[in-house]
């Protein structure tokens, strides 16, 4: 079974306030899988609360256990090159507030 290393009470407090505050849905559910784990949940368990697979909640115990609350972020996605140069970008965003203001 895999269990993150016990959490400190400052580390738990800071879980919680993002369980319960956060916006981004996906640090809620990081949040959630590192305090199920702290409470004794095995892994398979904890994958099936959080709908998601075993390996990916292995993978988000590595990452905090190597760089802690900045894990629960998501990496920046490149996705695909956007098919506008700057100036275009402009020019729809200044269409978007003067159509947004009619």
């Amino acid at each position: 079974m895999r269990y993150i290393i016990p959490l400190t009470q400052e580390e738990r407090e800071q879980l919680q306030t993002m369980l319960h505050d956060s916006v981004n849905h996906r640090k809620r559910i990081h949040a959630q899988a590192l305090l199920l784990s702290h409470k004794g949940y095995e892994l398979k368990i904890n994958a099936d609360i959080c709908q998601v697979n075993r390996d990916t909640i292995g993978q988000w115990f590595t990452g905090w256990e190597k760089n802690k609350l900045t894990s629960l972020s998501d990496a920046t996605h490149s996705g695909r090159p956007s098919s506008f140069d700057s100036q275009e970008k402009k020019f729809i965003s200044l269409c978007r507030q003067s159509y947004s203001t009619d």
